[in-house]
């Protein structure tokens, strides 16, 4: 009996040591994979780690047909939009900023009055300012620009200058003929205006540019002289008619002192 009684103890006591590893054993692997889960799961992106999606900022240039280019000046996140209360959209200008009265570009040190009959308009903060296009109110098909850049392409004179923009203009529309190529004034400043005619691919109009560059020429560096622009770009036929709104801005155009950095 006692035999019997010693052989169940024991067997109970093996039970109970084997339940017992049992349960040691299953509580280490199932904190062993927390603690793996925990090390080796992958970094959930965060706002600081994520990369934003960006939008680029439309900027003028001489070199360009038309005002909005498609070189980027300027990359805003989407927590950078411009907080612009009025801004309005244009399919030229794309975003745009009203405006109004006295207009002064700091980066490229020029200013004028706009003329009560233009609704000129810029990209907001924080596109960088080159400077406005403006639509006639009697012809939303006219638009005059009024721009600064620097002299990126290191023209050495007024004739460069305007032989390149006549090339870039043969690039992209067709029957470019030049009616006029005069010296000129842009405010104090010597210039060079011309005129031409072509023909718009896109709608097949036939359009006339007249436009005014001006070099300053600060400095040794040619890269770093800069350009002036003013230009009128028109229906053909209403050109004549349009070309007083032009004269006004060429007017009221001038240069100011520089803003040094």
């Amino acid at each position: 009996m006692k035999i019997v009684l010693r052989k169940t103890v024991r067997r109970m006591v093996m039970l109970l040591v084997a339940f017992s590893t049992f349960i040691v054993g299953f509580l280490a692997f199932y904190f062993y994979a927390e603690a793996a889960s925990f090390l080796f799961k992958p970094k959930q992106s965060t706002p600081e780690t994520t990369p934003t999606l960006t939008t680029r900022m439309a900027a003028p240039s001489i070199l360009s047909p038309s005002f909005a280019s498609t070189t980027p000046e300027y990359e805003a996140t989407d927590s950078e939009q411009p907080a612009c209360q009025n801004c309005i959209q244009d399919d030229i200008c794309g975003l745009c900023e009203p405006l109004t009265g006295e207009y002064e570009n700091y980066n490229y040190s020029f200013a004028l009055t706009i003329p009560a009959d233009l609704v000129a308009m810029k990209a907001p903060e924080p596109a960088y300012d080159y400077g406005f296009i403006a639509r006639l109110s009697s012809d939303s098909q006219a638009t005059i620009e009024v721009e600064g850049i620097y002299n990126e392409e290191a023209w050495d004179s007024l004739n460069q200058a305007v032989n390149t923009h006549i090339e870039y203009l043969k690039a992209s529309a067709k029957d470019v003929v030049v009616f006029k190529r005069n010296p000129a004034r842009l405010g104090k400043r010597p210039a060079m205006r011309y005129v031409v005619q072509y023909t718009n691919i896109s709608t097949g109009l036939p359009m006339i540019e007249d436009k005014t560059i001006a070099i300053r020429k600060d400095g040794e560096e040619k890269i770093y002289w800069i350009v002036y622009a003013v230009s009128l770009r028109t229906p053909a036929w209403r050109y004549e008619r349009n070309i007083a709104a032009l004269e006004k801005v060429l007017k009221a155009w001038k240069e100011t002192e520089t803003h040094d950095c």
